[in-house]
């Protein structure tokens, strides 16, 4: 099932990155337009709504034509492409004809990453507005000023009082989920956040969030064309996470296979929110801990939620390489991050690499080359060290953990990425659909192409409701399971 997602057409980063280099997707800025909203929904076609259609057709034919980072196009023709397939759009009596043609055109790239999103389906999984009015992908163009309060203690988390302080506004509920075996399944409940004190456990399968039918959506989008796993934990996540203090009510299977309604609170952020480009507001939050503690050691454990606020990632993550200096190894959990500021992954690498010059891949758009070049940074973590990716990890995310397998300094755990490394764009369209497109290609040191195949683990892993009913996540366990089955290297 994740394979077959991975490979549909409309391809969808779960948060708009706004960067060319960033190594995700960004939304350009967009003005509201009724007419073209009933444009893409009527179903009697006046000539000037067929218009519509065809200089929307167009401008996704020139749209690559002049932007593809090759630019031969794949050595496809393009120009007799784009005549054949705009004659059915001159004939098309129907919006789901019109999308079909873009399609068509677009397969003939034979690439990811080029889509089609139904202007309906955009709506429900576009980002709520900031607090400042802004539309979804849009921001208001002022730049905020980072903190830099990161965690930098061994045990520290990004729970703390100030950051859970907020009294208004966007909130979140601190449910995570996953598609395991047909179902969606609650993989991750933040301790101590309301959705914890109100009984949602980690291995409850998600039926309903208050009149949305869960497992409905979800079948619905397994089925149609424009399903991708990304597109669907959106769609969960924009349900789960409203206004701080609004009441869910969420309807769940829980551990006894009992069907229960809970009434779910919706906490504050999580995290320190920035604005970013096009973006939204969007919160930025590490986690620093010890797992698989011993009478002998313990492993470092490092995640964060997206590659941006430098101010408050790097020092968290400089903290924990200072304080787990004499830790079995780290543990870099990258499961669910969607990428974010590409230059990161660089940063972020220098301290596992003692030679300089190291290339984690290389970014090739038409007219530029960028090499994401890795250099030593003090001090050197000569540990083991494991890198845990899923189907949610994305951009930036696979560029890391792809670039450090093939370096050979880390060792990858869980299931396949997304395969959606590209730098890439989602803009309206005149008839209101958008449309996404690559402006680069990216190429692993190890000569891998990420785009549509994801990272491979090295070690495959996979959650299960059992298992997380229980407590347990086995990804988590599998590689401290590896680094301490390890003698510690030694550091130089």
């Amino acid at each position: 099932m994740e394979a077959r997602w991975r490979t549909r057409s409309a391809a969808w980063t779960t948060l708009a990155f706004a960067m060319m280099w960033a190594g995700g997707c960004t939304t350009a800025p967009e003005k509201s337009d009724a007419h073209s909203d009933a444009v893409a929904t009527r179903t009697a076609w006046t000539d000037a709504d067929r218009a519509i259609h065809l200089e929307s057709y167009d401008k996704v034919w020139t749209t690559v034509r002049d932007q593809h980072y090759d630019e031969n196009l794949n050595g496809v023709d393009w120009d007799a492409a784009g005549r054949r397939h705009r004659a059915r759009v001159e004939t098309a009596n129907s919006v789901d004809e019109v999308r079909s043609a873009m399609r068509a055109l677009l397969a003939e790239l034979g690439q990811s990453h080029f889509g089609i999103i139904p202007s309906d389906v955009y709506a429900d999984a576009a980002p709520p507005a900031s607090t400042e009015g802004n539309e979804p992908g849009q921001s208001s163009g002022s730049e905020s000023t980072e903190s830099n309060d990161a965690p930098t203690s061994p045990d520290a988390t990004a729970d703390t009082s100030s950051e859970r302080g907020a009294d208004a506004g966007p909130g979140d509920s601190g449910i995570a989920v996953r598609v395991l075996d047909g179902r969606v399944i609650v993989t991750d409940v933040w301790r101590d956040w309301p959705a914890w004190e109100a009984g949602v456990r980690p291995g409850f399968e998600l039926l309903a969030i208050g009149e949305w039918d869960v497992e409905a959506a979800f079948a619905a989008m397994e089925a149609s064309e424009d399903g991708a796993p990304l597109l669907f934990y959106r769609l969960v996540e924009n349900r789960l996470n409203r206004d701080f203090g609004d009441v869910l009510r969420v309807r769940c299977r829980d551990a006894a296979g009992d069907a229960i309604e809970l009434d779910v609170p919706v906490g504050p952020r999580r995290g320190d929110a920035v604005k970013f480009g096009n973006m939204p507001d969007t919160p930025v939050w590490v986690d620093v801990r010890r797992v698989g503690e011993t009478e002998d050691g313990y492993v470092g454990y490092v995640a964060f939620n997206i590659f941006l606020n430098p101010m408050k990632l790097i020092p968290a993550i400089q903290g924990a390489v200072n304080d787990y200096s004499d830790a079995d190894g780290m543990i870099l959990d990258l499961r669910g991050n969607p990428g974010g500021v590409g230059a990161l992954a660089m940063g972020i690498a220098g301290w596992f690499v003692k030679e300089r010059n190291l290339k984690l891949g290389t970014m090739k758009s038409r007219n530029a080359e960028l090499s994401f070049v890795v250099n030593p940074r003090p001090p050197y973590f000569g540990r083991p060290l494991a890198v845990l990716v899923d189907e949610a990890s994305a951009s930036t995310s696979e560029i890391l953990a792809g670039g450090l397998k093939d370096l050979g300094v880390a060792r990858v755990f869980g299931t396949t990425s997304a395969g959606m490394a590209l730098p890439s764009y989602i803009e309206a369209l005149p008839n209101g659909d958008r449309f996404q497109y690559a402006t680069a290609n990216y190429i692993s040191e190890g000569g891998q192409v990420l785009e549509g195949r994801g990272v491979e683990p090295d070690e495959p892993v996979r959650l299960t409701r059992e298992s997380l009913l229980a407590g347990e996540d086995l990804v988590i366990e599998s590689a401290v399971e590896w680094i301490q089955s390890r003698a510690p290297r030694a550091i130089e």
